[in-house]
């Protein structure tokens, strides 16, 4: 289960909410790691919310933290860097 932070940050993604973001990354330790459980997209990590949504600098943001870059779950697996080419 997502955590709520995961769901706040989630939120600011679709909105484009750079500075909510920015606050909430750096009150949450690990955050640019976790894994949620949308219904929409099971196991995705907030790299590949921000990759979807095309927020380029939250992106950015995320890789600076550390976030995974390997592939997940998606169907087809593919890592979220893969996903940016597919997206344009």
């Amino acid at each position: 289960m997502a955590s709520p932070a995961y769901n706040s940050a989630y939120d600011a993604i679709t909105r484009g909410d750079d500075d909510a973001f920015r606050k909430l990354l750096g009150a949450h330790p690990g955050l640019e790691r976790e894994r949620g459980e949308r219904i929409e997209w099971p196991n995705a990590t907030l790299l590949e919310h921000a990759i979807w949504f095309h927020q380029n600098d939250i992106a950015r943001q995320l890789i600076d933290a550390g976030a995974p870059l390997d592939a997940t779950g998606s169907q087809p697996p593919m890592t979220p860097l893969q996903r940016a080419l597919e997206m344009g």
